[in-house]
């Protein structure tokens, strides 16, 4: 819950600078962006689920695939269909990433479970 409220706020203070930057900015932004709040959650979702992965966290998979597919709508409804494309390849990796790694999770967990650790002997000297 608290990252998705922190990515729901950051979100909408970079979506905001951007729907902005061509008004503080306009030699170099000379036109608005299109769709900035929905550049900016992708962008933050992805900044989280790259944190998260690099904690090796599961939910960071959840976070990559609602990326992917808000990613290949955003890219073809601005008409850049190749980069939608591989963005659905990104997505298609991202599936087969949680599905791997719950299920590796899931069988070192019942390796753990059939065989429990046992506690080291101590050594008299």
């Amino acid at each position: 819950l608290y990252w998705v409220a922190g990515i729901a706020g950051a979100s909408l203070l970079t979506g905001w600078i951007v729907s902005n930057l061509h008004i503080w900015l306009p030699t170099l932004f000379p036109e608005p962006a299109s769709l900035p709040l929905l550049d900016a959650a992708s962008t933050m979702t992805a900044f989280a689920a790259q944190f998260l992965m690099m904690r090796r966290k599961l939910e960071s998979w959840y976070l990559w695939i609602v990326v992917d597919i808000v990613a290949v709508g955003l890219y073809w409804y601005k008409g850049v269909p190749f980069v939608a494309l591989l963005y659905a390849a990104f997505l298609i990796n991202a599936i087969y990433g949680w599905y791997t790694w719950r299920n590796n999770t899931a069988a070192r967990a019942n390796v753990k479970e059939a065989a429990p650790e046992k506690e080291p002997e101590l050594c008299e000297a």
